[in-house]
């Protein structure tokens, strides 16, 4: 169980109702690296939970998605969150097909001018579940748009698709947050 639990970013925890304790199992190793992220009662008397590792955020997994991309390629990114802090920028990232061949992707950010002022790459592991720090602490104050462009690792060509509920189709990048740098 250790090993298989060190593995995975998410579990499915399956019992009957009243047979198993959930802040028990909460924690007992290995699942104390886990919080419950959501719960369903069945008509049955079964209970099925999910269980994330703690350093993602239950988010990732809402309804309606924050994001949603479906790329020409087969790739579905499910929902990614953007939060900024004073230092920098985290984002987690669910997927739900992972784009094959191999994929990088490209964060930009673009200031109130349309200039681009900082870029990171990144390639897609083979989880579904990915977190990156983007680390800023020079970047001055102002307004900035947040631009994610999905490529072929090896041939660099760009990934087009459909971002979120209304389908909108986008050919190179698509810009998914804006904020303001205080």
């Amino acid at each position: 169980m250790n090993d298989f639990a060190e593995d995975m970013q998410l579990l499915y925890v399956l019992y009957q109702a009243g047979a198993a304790d959930s802040a028990l199992m909460a924690a007992t190793p290995p699942l104390h690296r886990y919080h419950e992220c959501g719960r369903e009662q069945h008509e049955n008397g079964a209970v099925s939970e999910r269980w994330l590792r703690r350093e993602f955020s239950c988010a990732l997994f809402a309804s309606p998605p924050a994001l949603r991309i479906d790329y020409d390629n087969g790739g579905r990114l499910a929902n990614m969150l953007a939060t900024v802090d004073d230092s920098g920028l985290e984002l987690q990232m669910r997927w739900d097909t992972l784009p094959w061949p191999k994929h990088a992707f490209s964060v930009q950010l673009f200031d109130k001018g349309g200039s681009k002022v900082y870029n990171q790459d990144y390639v897609v592991d083979d989880f579904y579940l990915a977190q990156h720090r983007i680390d800023f602490p020079e970047l001055p104050a102002g307004n900035y748009a947040l631009v994610f462009i999905l490529y072929d690792f090896k041939t660099g060509a760009i990934a087009s698709g459909e971002a979120g509920v209304d389908g909108i189709y986008f050919e190179r990048a698509w810009q998914f947050a804006s904020f303001r740098r205080e």
